[in-house]
């Protein structure tokens, strides 16, 4: 798999080669890009394309620059299937071994490894990786493309190419937010408080890095479930040359609050006008009385605790006579307060009158607090009469002094 692997990143990333009559020599690398204090590791691919050619001394090896990469470590040519070789001027015969290579440099720029010569034959067609060296990249390389070179016989056609570049440092969180509060983020400060109500159970926070190629954890969102008092929440930003920083935000979970009483509370007649109603939050019964005239009220109640509840009528009809009005408060640890108020409807008050049609005189009677009064027909008939008296009185006035007046 190997063997295909390296043959097909030989093509995709069009490496040179050096031919050689009926084979082909190649540089390959395990990566094409890199950064100062990665290692790379370089590959000499040999190719058979011609089965019946018949080899000769060669001499192969790698070559890089020394500026850029120090040498790791090297490995043996390793002779695999498809070659043969005459190691000691026998016969042909296929053997499977290592021949060690030796180093020399043939400049100051350039450090060549160059392996022993072979005679060799090729007698099937297919590719052979025969050695390998592992480089580093040296500390403060500036970013830069480079090549890694093949050599067959002094000749560096053959190449892969490098590209170096300096992977970011910047581990910090550009944004994080929790949904629903308000958290104060400044990317140099790590850890943070947040103090939450009893009746937030989970909270959702959103985050992200400001680096090239950073990371985070969990990809930038978190749930977190919470338990009453302090939870922690962590999250770790990995930069792209694995540098860390981790910031932390610790979250109180309010203990439950345990008031159900109400701080606020007001009766509204139908006709607007206030209930007058003492109200204490430590007394839980009142007793009130309003007209006949009031066919309703309205309520308003307010608790005092958070997270309470407060559960009633805010428009209550009446009925003539009693009627109660509950409210019950319920805190936030579920304990319950009612506070009964008892509203006394009066009776509605009604006027009969009664009619003497037989008697002179005639009175309005009610049922309750009697008031007697004339009526209007009484009324004129005394002042008629009255009237009459006078006039009487008057003639008999006049007559009497006309008869005094003739007397004389």
């Amino acid at each position: 798999m190997k063997k295909i692997l390296f043959l097909l990143a030989a093509f995709v990333f069009s490496l040179s080669t050096v031919m050689a009559d009926s084979f082909g020599i190649y540089a390959v690398t395990d990566k094409n890009e890199v950064s100062p204090g990665d290692t790379i590791r370089a590959y000499i691919l040999m190719t058979c394309v011609n089965e019946e050619w018949d080899g000769y001394d060669f001499e192969v090896g790698l070559d890089y620059d020394r500026d850029v990469f120090t040498l790791v470590d090297k490995s043996e040519i390793v002779v695999r299937e498809g070659w043969q070789f005459e190691p000691d001027g026998g016969s042909y015969e296929k053997l499977y071994g290592t021949i060690k290579p030796m180093v020399s440099p043939w400049s100051t720029t350039f450090d060549s490894h160059e392996f022993d010569s072979v005679t060799g034959e090729c007698y099937e067609s297919g590719a052979s990786i025969i050695g390998n060296i592992k480089l580093k990249v040296n500390d403060g390389v500036a970013n830069q493309n480079t090549k890694i070179y093949s050599l067959f016989e002094n000749d560096k056609d053959g190449f892969a190419s490098v590209k170096i570049y300096s992977k970011s440092d910047d581990n910090n969180l550009s944004s994080l937010s929790v949904e629903g509060f308000d958290l104060l983020f400044k990317k140099d400060v790590t850890n943070y408080d947040l103090s939450v109500p009893y009746k937030t159970e989970s909270v959702n926070l959103t985050y992200a890095c400001s680096g090239t190629g950073c990371k985070v954890t969990d990809n930038g969102k978190m749930s977190k479930t919470l338990n009453v008092g302090k939870n922690t929440v962590e999250i770790e930003v990995t930069a792209e040359n694995g540098s860390k920083k981790k910031y932390t935000v610790n979250i109180n979970r309010q203990s439950p609050n345990n008031s159900s009483v109400l701080n606020l509370l007001e009766l509204t007649k139908s006709n607007d006008e206030k209930v007058e109603l003492e109200f204490n939050k430590e007394v839980y019964t009142y007793n009130v009385s309003v007209s006949n005239e009031v066919n309703y009220v309205k309520a308003k109640a307010q608790c005092e605790g958070q997270g309470c509840k407060v559960d009633y009528k805010d428009v209550f009809d009446l009925e003539v006579g009693l009627n109660t009005l509950n409210i019950v408060v319920t805190a936030e640890n579920g304990d319950t307060s009612t506070y009964v108020i008892n509203i006394n409807r009066e009776e509605k008050v009604e006027t009969n009158v009664v009619d003497n049609t037989n008697n002179n005189n005639k009175t309005d009677t009610t049922t309750t607090g009697a008031v007697v009064q004339e009526t209007p027909s009484v009324t004129v008939l005394s002042i008629v009469c009255a009237a009459l008296v006078l006039v009487v009185i008057v003639l008999i006035v006049i007559m009497m002094k006309k008869k005094s007046e003739n007397s004389f």
